[in-house]
């Protein structure tokens, strides 16, 4: 594990890393290797999990944080035990909801990470949100993964058996009821904007959902949200943002009178909700110019870093298409 931390620097690093699995929290030394990876130089890291043990183990997420893990990336495809029992087998909301309590009382930052399925749960993104809204500021952000077919998959997918990125913001305005809107989103930059889809939200003491994000104007940096700052690449952006948003910091007592831009700005840098969303490519989708920019990679016992969605890729019985994929306990970086 160590010389897996030590290809990223190699290759430039230390980058943001998450843990990944697999299920990472089924070892027990898990915080050791968030420790070590602290100790090498990489001051983020996230742990990739469904929650359930961090729900019933508050202790080794207590371990976690002290070992220096930023972030819990949290399964979360619902805010109903029907959607779980459909896409994990099981009735795990109220797993979920122990873990974000947990998450909370530990003081750890969590994102909540959906995978929207046509007839399945497209129908509650905009409750997801709502969920998200009421556990801020423990809940940095929403990123939704529209499906994509890794693994055993029985036939290949028809149309209607995908979710796209404009239907995903679509959903988001009309359930919503258009406290947020399309236009406040904005691609990682305009020629991969079927790639993904960022918006950042200052959540205001009325508890609505204000953008600091616009399609529609000129992006700019904006209390480091997630506009495009011409001066930076989108890799290095992602990073500064990632490093930036994505952990929990403790609010503190105001010192600007109610309704000021001033108060407005104070509580931004805790009352805040990143909302993004990233289709990962399968086989049916892959884009190789997409893979050539891509910023986030798997990290390969054969000392490669290699594009996400290239190292996932499988036929439709589960096969894995990359020529010498070898199954890693390493994380994927952006």
């Amino acid at each position: 594990i160590k010389s897996l931390y030590q290809i990223i620097l190699e290759a430039g690093g230390p980058y943001p890393v998450q843990l990944s699995g697999g299920e990472p929290t089924t070892r027990d030394d898990l915080p050791d290797i968030v420790a070590l990876g602290k100790e090498m130089g990489f001051d983020y890291i996230q742990i990739n999990t469904h929650g359930i043990r961090l729900a019933q183990d508050k202790e080794y997420l207590k371990r976690l944080k002290e070992s220096g893990a930023d972030l819990i990336y949290l399964q979360f495809d619902g805010i109903s035990d029907d959607v779980y029992r459909y896409t994990r087998g099981a009735n795990l909301f109220n797993l979920k909801l122990q873990a974000i309590k947990n998450c909370a009382e530990t003081k750890i930052g969590v994102l909540l990470v959906p995978v929207l399925i046509p007839g399945v749960n497209e129908h509650q993104t905009g409750e997801i949100i709502k969920f998200a809204k009421e556990w801020i500021p423990v809940v940095k952000g929403v990123h939704f993964q529209p499906i994509s077919y890794f693994g055993r998959y029985p036939n290949e997918p028809k149309d209607e058996d995908r979710i796209t990125i404009p239907d995903v913001l679509k959903a988001i305005e009309a359930q919503t009821e258009g406290e947020i809107k399309v236009e406040n989103f904005v691609p990682r930059r305009r020629k991969e904007s079927v790639c993904g889809f960022s918006g950042f939200f200052v959540l205001t003491e009325k508890g609505e959902l204000v953008a600091t994000t616009n399609f529609k104007i000129p992006r700019t940096p904006i209390m480091g949200s997630g506009c495009i700052n011409l001066k930076e690449s989108p890799a290095e952006h992602v990073r500064r943002f990632t490093r930036e948003r994505g952990r929990f910091i403790e609010p503190k007592e105001y010192k600007s009178p109610p309704g000021s831009w001033q108060r407005f700005l104070e509580r931004a840098k805790t009352h805040y909700l990143s909302i993004s969303g990233m289709p990962f490519q399968d086989a049916w989708t892959v884009d190789l110019q997409r893979l050539q920019g891509c910023c986030i990679h798997v990290v390969s016992p054969d000392r490669r870093l290699i594009p996400f969605c290239a190292f996932y890729l499988t036929s439709l019985n589960g096969e894995r298409l990359h020529q010498e994929s070898i199954q890693s306990e390493a994380a994927f970086v952006p």
